[in-house]
């Protein structure tokens, strides 16, 4: 009788133990860590570069709620998801690897995928890129975003002054040289864009200001130049190391166009 208790207590112990052993663990990232949504809290900031080398890289931010669910992005090339037309989803299994997919509810309809894997110290978030846009071919390519720290992270000393030399380039493939030397309290000291010649400080005094210095972004800049015209920039996007700016913006006599300029050593 004692040996038949002994084997009826000691059976559900074997079977419980089996099933534990037979349950597989949980996935983990590189080093055994567990990946969440929650890891993209915050605003990050990158450069985008197109797999065709004929097209130039392009800025781009995201921001993310406490959730990790993203709520706001835009790029250089004039594409911007807000939660008032946009619809967002974005996901990390517990290997790090993330899914975030923006889409536009207007007639562009921009649609932005975005495949990549977190890393260890979840600051950095690279991978792969698809740009969609009705009536327009994909672009897709390779990305590096990084975290920023927030409010403050970026500013006109540190991320505008110096020399910028790029382009304007508008519709009917007309495209301008464009060159900037901005000083550290973002006053335009010299420049020019071929036809234009723009004014040293004056009206152009303190002009590159972030209206967003946690993301990278300035909105509506207005560049006055000698002859008279007005260059007005919607919104402009700099990355992390303050190297590469661009986005959209209209000249008074060439009209709409998009801008890309790279920081002079």
């Amino acid at each position: 009788m004692t040996r038949f208790v002994f084997l009826g207590l000691l059976a559900p112990a074997l079977l419980l133990s089996a099933c534990n052993r037979g349950s597989p663990a949980p996935a983990r990232g590189p080093g055994g860590d567990v990946f969440s949504a929650a890891d993209l809290a915050g605003d990050w900031v990158g450069v985008f570069t197109p797999s065709n080398p004929q097209r130039d890289s392009f800025n781009f931010y995201a921001r993310f709620d406490a959730a990790g669910a993203a709520y706001e992005a835009a790029d250089g090339l004039a594409d911007q998801w807000t939660t008032a037309d946009s619809e967002f989803r974005s996901n990390v299994d517990p290997r790090g690897n993330a899914l975030v997919n923006l889409e536009q509810r207007t007639e562009q309809g921009a649609r932005m995928r975005i495949l990549g894997v977190l890393d260890r110290a979840r600051l950095r978030l690279g991978g792969d890129f698809t740009l969609a846009r009705t009536g327009a071919s994909d672009v897709g390519g390779a990305f590096e975003m990084h975290r920023t720290s927030g409010a403050g992270h970026f500013s006109a000393a540190t991320h505008l002054a110096g020399r910028w030399l790029g382009y304007g380039a508008g519709q009917g493939n007309h495209r301008k040289d464009i060159r900037w030397e901005i000083g550290a309290d973002g006053t335009l000291l010299r420049g020019d864009m071929e036809v234009h010649v723009f004014i040293r400080g004056g009206p152009n005094t303190g002009i590159f200001q972030f209206s967003n210095d946690a993301v990278g972004r300035l909105d509506n800049v207005v560049i006055r130049s000698a002859d008279g015209s007005v260059q007005t920039l919607e919104y402009f996007l700099v990355d992390d190391t303050g190297t590469l700016m661009g986005g959209p913006g209209a000249d008074s006599v060439l009209g709409p166009g998009l801008c890309r300029l790279v920081r002079q050593p």
